[in-house]
C-alpha cells in the first residue's frame, strides 16, 4: 500500500507524465486484478501493426461469463476511462479497476467466473 500511497500523493502535488500514470495502472492490472497483458494478434512479426490486451488467465475458455471493457478514444489507455479523473479525483474514478474487482467479488458470491478483457487502441 505503501507504492500506491506514493503514487497518490505523486498524482495530486506533481502531476505526473501520461506515461507514469499508464505503467501504474498496468502494473495495478497485473499485480492486483491478477490479467495477463497478451500481445494480438499473437502470431504478428515485429514490423507489423499488433496491439496488447489485458485478460484474464479464463477469458478466452469459459463459455459462462466474459466482460469486455474498451476504453474511449484519444490518449487513454486500456483500465483507463479518463486520465484527468485519475489526476483530480482517483484511481477509482478514472480507471475499469472498480468494474473488475467488482467481476471477481460476484465470482465468490456466484461461483462463476467472469471472463476480463481489456481492449487498448492499435501502438
Amino acid at each position: 500500500f505503501k507504492k500506491i500511497l506514493v503514487l497518490t500523493n505523486l498524482l495530486f502535488i506533481a502531476n505526473p507524465s501520461p506515461q507514469i500514470i499508464t505503467k501504474y495502472v498496468y502494473e495495478l492490472l497485473e499485480e492486483g486484478c491478477h490479467l495477463k497483458k497478451v500481445y494480438v494478434p499473437v502470431d504478428a512479426e515485429e514490423t507489423e501493426p499488433r496491439s496488447f490486451i489485458f485478460m484474464s488467465e479464463d477469458a478466452l475458455i469459459n463459455p459462462d461469463k466474459l466482460m469486455i471493457l474498451i476504453q474511449g478514444n484519444g490518449v487513454v489507455r486500456a483500465g483507463q476511462w479518463a486520465r484527468r479523473l485519475i489526476i483530480n479525483e482517483d484511481l477509482d474514478s478514472g480507471t475499469q479497476i472498480p468494474y473488475i474487482k467488482r467481476a471477481i467479488e460476484d465470482l465468490d458470491q456466484d461461483g462463476c467466473i467472469y471472463g476480463h478483457l481489456l481492449c487498448t487502441a492499435l501502438s
